[in-house]
């Protein structure tokens, strides 16, 4: 349990390993994310699904692109004072692109306000908590 209790107190007290750790669970949350909805728009065939997925497509690349440039940084010998200039240049790049990001969501925001998004009925229940119905209903058939 040391070892555990060491982990959560590094977390707890350093900020610069808390943003990387941090940055890496929701860099790979996005990837899972984005490949669960490649996968629903390709099986259902719905174009909101696979709006959706490039969005998460596009975050994923957005922030590679930032922690490539971190890596970069961390191991190039520049001056501290060169190394926060690269950064804030980094900042300004990965605002514009987040802003065209965004602006990337309104194909699947309008298929979502017009209702034109697909209604998907599964087979199978999406909570554990329908489970026993589900069950239920099985052996009565």
């Amino acid at each position: 349990m040391a070892d555990g209790s060491g982990f959560f107190k590094r977390i707890r007290s350093d900020f610069e390993y808390r943003t990387y750790f941090n940055s890496t669970v929701s860099f790979f949350a996005s990837i899972v994310f984005a490949g669960y909805n490649i996968f629903l728009g390709a099986v259902y065939e719905t174009v909101w699904n696979i709006g959706i997925a490039a969005y998460y497509v596009l975050l994923v690349g957005v922030r590679a692109f930032v922690g490539f440039k971190e890596i970069r940084l961390r191991k190039s010998e520049l001056p501290d004072a060169e190394k926060e200039e690269i950064r804030k240049n980094i900042f300004i790049v990965q605002s514009v692109l987040l802003f065209v990001i965004d602006l990337a969501l309104t194909g699947p925001i309008t298929i979502m306000v017009m209702k034109a998004k697909a209604l998907i009925i599964p087979k199978f229940p999406q909570s554990p908590l329908r489970l026993i119905p589900f069950l239920k209903s099985l052996q009565r058939q």
